[in-house]
This record gives C-alpha cells, structure tokens and sequence, in this order.
C-alpha cells in the first residue's frame, strides 16, 4: 500500500471520528439551548402583583395584612405583607390565574379571585372586613418577664384577655373596652396571687361578643 494511500485512510478516519463526535454533541447543544431559553423565556413571563388593601366601612388602608398567592392546588409560596398605606407588591409570581387571600394573624378578612398575571404589573383593590377586634402574638416570645399583649379593636366594644396554663387553669385576666384603636397589656409573667409562673406554655385568649381568639406564649425561668 503507497504512502499516499496510507495517508487517505487515516484522513478519512479522523473525518468520521470528528464527525461522530459533532453528532454526539449536535444534541447536548441543542438541549442547552432549550434549558438556557427556558430560564429566559420563564423570567420573562414572571409578572408582580400589587394592591391596596382598605376596610370596607371606612376605607381606610389595613397594614400589617399578609397577602397569599393560591392557584387551584393550594398556596404557591408567594406572598406580600401590606404597609401603612395598605399597598403591597408580589414579585416573581408565574403567569397565570390566582386567587388571593388576605389575613391578620388567623384571621381570613377577604378572599379575591380571577387575578391574571402577565408581563404587566396587576393592579388589585382589595375591599376587606375586619373583625371588630384582634390580637396579635405576644412578645417577646418566648419570655423571661414582662409580656406584652398587643390587640386592635373597631369600636367601644368591651371584651376579656385572659393567661390560661395548658391544663386551662386561669392565671391572669382583664376586662377592658375598646377604643378603636391599639392597646397594649403588659402582663408580668405573675399569677392572680402575685407569684411567678413556672416555665411553660401559655395561652392568651381573647374574647368579645362575635371573637374569640387565642396566642400562645412560653414564658422561661
């Protein structure tokens, strides 16, 4: 076999092997792509929701109210908190249909449905109702002394706090009326006779005429 030949083979052998390994990585390539085009494509269709959030008798905006993002599996994750002015905003949430519930603490105040999400911010006005009155977790928690209790309320209206112990002994109360706005009681970690509790979980329960509504705390020696 002449040298000229010998060389031909080896050409033609190196130009199968090149072109094999082009196929093998043709589909690797084209398979980044699709990722790579993917994540561009689903950032680019990731749209925000805002809102206001207002009570429904006066109109007034409701801060401090978490915001959830539902499709019809459930909660998505997504969620916002309203400020001061009751607006919120929730980012990176996937075009779409969804529903939007708002809370205070456990307390459901409006569910809204048939938001759309797109490329463009969606603009919400929530209309909610607000229990007459609500209670906030205690701090700090948990406690090795004074605890405040923190509760809102829409009107006069009187209502009892009350410190039970996991077996439902009462250890401390108080009766008091609304003022339409916030109070806080400060309750010193003592029983109705003065003495300190001994360590362990407490429940703070609220009741007025239409709520009742319970916080837990755990109060450290």
């Amino acid at each position: 076999m002449s040298k000229s030949h010998l060389v031909g083979v080896t050409e033609s052998r190196k130009f199968r092997i090149s072109s094999r390994r082009q196929l093998l990585a043709a589909p690797l390539f084209r398979i980044s792509i699709t990722i790579l085009l993917a994540m561009i494509c689903g950032s680019a269709f990731a749209g925000t929701i805002c809102g206001l959030v207002r009570d429904t008798v006066t109109a007034g905006p409701i801060d401090r109210a978490g915001v959830f993002v539902h499709d019809p599996n459930g909660y998505t994750g997504h969620h916002g908190v309203t400020d001061v002015t009751g607006a919120f905003c929730i980012d990176g949430v996937p075009a779409g249909t969804y529903d939007l519930s708002v809370q205070v603490n456990d307390y459901r105040l409006a569910w809204v449905t048939g938001i759309v999400v797109s490329d463009v911010p969606s603009d919400v006005v929530v209309d909610a109702v607000l229990p007459p009155v609500w209670l906030w977790p205690p701090w700090p928690n948990p406690a090795q002394g004074k605890v405040n209790i923190r509760l809102k309320s829409k009107a006069a209206e009187p209502f009892t706090v009350a410190v039970h112990d996991v077996a439902g002994r009462l250890v401390r109360g108080w009766q008091t009326t609304g003022d339409g706005g916030e109070q806080t009681l400060a309750w010193d970690g003592r029983d109705r006779t003065g003495r300190n509790v001994p360590s362990g979980c407490y429940f703070v329960i609220l009741r007025s005429k239409d709520v009742s509504l319970t916080r837990w705390v755990q109060v450290l020696r």
